[in-house]
């Protein structure tokens, strides 16, 4: 007969439970739906896992009130529908494109510029749009 290995009693469950059930009140609750001041904190490129069409993924951090220092992401598909749109964002925030393969030279623009965003859920679907930017940089 084997010894029996306390790490797996009852007592090592019971610890796993309280860790559990400290990191569930740790968590911060989601972002309502609203407008929001935030700095662009990142941009990258990449593909739709399921589709593989590609996208690009804003990446916006909130800078005011009660849920400064959350993170709230947008992702764009790149496709012949969506180029108007992104281009509208991109005037938005400053950035002229005469051809869309400048795109990721000029990305590095857009990191920490102040933007006015918008959060809504629709049907399970988070949207985020880009209202306004600052004519500025962020100071740091």
């Amino acid at each position: 007969m084997e010894p029996l290995n306390r790490s797996c009693g009852p007592e090592h469950l019971n610890a796993e439970t309280s860790v559990a059930a400290m990191d569930e009140h740790r968590a911060e609750p989601p972002v309502p739906d609203g407008e929001y001041d935030a700095a662009i904190e990142g941009l990258r490129f990449t593909e739709s896992p399921t589709s593989f069409i590609p996208m690009m993924v804003w990446t916006f951090r909130i800078r005011l009130g009660r849920h400064c220092d959350h993170v709230l992401r947008k992702h764009r598909p790149l496709t012949s529908a969506s180029l108007r749109s992104l281009k509208g964002e991109l005037t938005k925030c400053g950035v002229s494109l005469r051809r869309f393969s400048e795109l990721p030279e000029r990305a590095q623009d857009l990191i920490g510029r102040d933007v006015r965003i918008a959060k809504r859920t629709r049907a399970g679907n988070v949207e985020i749009r880009i209202l306004w930017a600052g004519r500025e940089d962020r100071a740091g």
